[in-house]
């Protein structure tokens, strides 16, 4: 899968490319599509759009300390190929210390519930972040300092905590009141750890976070501001032959009783037709007890084919309910469909 072990080793744990580069490298990936979305409901609203497709352009590297210990960084920037937006926003951006016992960084950084859990299932091309999964929208955080473990007989741990100054003490009615605008919290605004197994074609993984009342909010595709929540994941991807799988468990479960629980979870199927085209389908559900009346389903077919190592094309096709998908889908969910291309250098 596209995504699979690759993105399990240390270098993209949390420190996405903490690798032994002995100058700095420049790489990107510039990724565009035609798109063409309808929404779901009375009005059908469509649209099509030459669209960016999460294109990007980074520079990486290290520095030899001696003794085994290395400096690396990363920044690494979304760029806006279609012309529309600004130029630049920030997708990884850290410093830190790699050596025997691990790897520790500090800035933004993707999160050991995107890396161990959901990114199993996070395997299109286009602009589809998997709807089912509670993550996927929020793979990166900021303001996290993070530290990853060597790989000991093919297990990863990673541990990361959030401290952006951001958040409240102030308790939600406090706020909705006008109480406590400016006050920000004094301790930790969250934290997440996770756990990986790589072994040839078998990858698992396992995550939990937790956020205190106030807090930022990093762990729920809802984005419920302020609220208490612990978040815990299972996910993971088998290879045999030409097949493949990829599965994601999330479960969200909210301390105010109004709020209730969220549950997501999807598969997705591949399939290699030659050497260079594979075949791809999705499904999954997103489940709010308190909140949503029916269960949101999403499915999802997609063909990828490789010109190079460096160069494919992709045609994608998706059909959602989510109320919470980007773009031009409505409240009730829609349909997307595109044909793109991507290079990478």
């Amino acid at each position: 899968m596209q995504k699979s072990i690759v993105a399990l080793a240390v270098a993209g744990v949390l420190a996405a490319s903490a690798v032994a580069q002995a100058e700095t490298t420049l790489y990107g990936s510039a990724r565009i599509g035609v798109e063409y979305t309808q929404g779901k409901g009375d009005d059908k609203l469509s649209s099509w759009d030459v669209a960016n497709q999460a294109s990007r352009l980074g520079v990486k590297g290290s520095e030899d300390l001696g003794g085994g210990l290395s400096a690396i960084y990363q920044y690494e920037f979304g760029v806006a190929i279609d012309g529309n937006g600004g130029p630049l926003t920030t997708r990884l951006s850290f410093v830190g210390l790699q050596g025997g016992f691990g790897t520790v960084a500090l800035g933004r950084q993707y999160r050991p519930a995107y890396t161990f859990v959901s990114q199993y299932t996070d395997v299109f091309d286009g602009n589809i972040t998997n709807p089912y999964s509670l993550t996927s929208e929020n793979q990166r955080v900021s303001d996290a300092v993070a530290y990853v473990t060597p790989t000991f007989g093919g297990f990863t741990a990673a541990a990361a905590i959030l401290m952006n100054g951001g958040g409240t003490n102030c308790k939600p009615a406090d706020i909705a009141d006008g109480r406590c605008v400016n006050s920000n919290r004094e301790d930790i605004d969250a934290y997440e750890i996770g756990a990986g197994y790589s072994n040839g074609p078998l990858n698992i993984g396992v995550s939990y976070s937790y956020q205190p009342e106030g807090g930022a909010a990093v762990a729920s595709v809802a984005n419920v501001g302020g609220a208490e929540f612990s978040h815990y994941g299972i996910g993971g991807s088998f290879v045999t032959g030409p097949f493949s799988v990829g599965a994601s468990y999330e479960y969200t479960d909210f301390d105010d009783n109004d709020l209730g629980s969220i549950q997501g979870y999807g598969v997705v199927l591949g399939f290699d037709v030659t050497p260079s085209t594979t075949l791809r389908g999705t499904w999954g559900r997103f489940d709010w007890d308190k909140v949503l009346d029916d269960n949101l389903d999403t499915w999802g077919l997609g063909v990828e084919h490789r010109l190079s190592k460096r160069t494919m094309v992709y045609a994608e096709y998706l059909d959602s309910d989510m109320p919470f998908y980007v773009g031009s889908f409505n409240e009730r969910g829609g349909k997307y469909a595109t044909v793109g291309m991507r290079h990478d250098f």
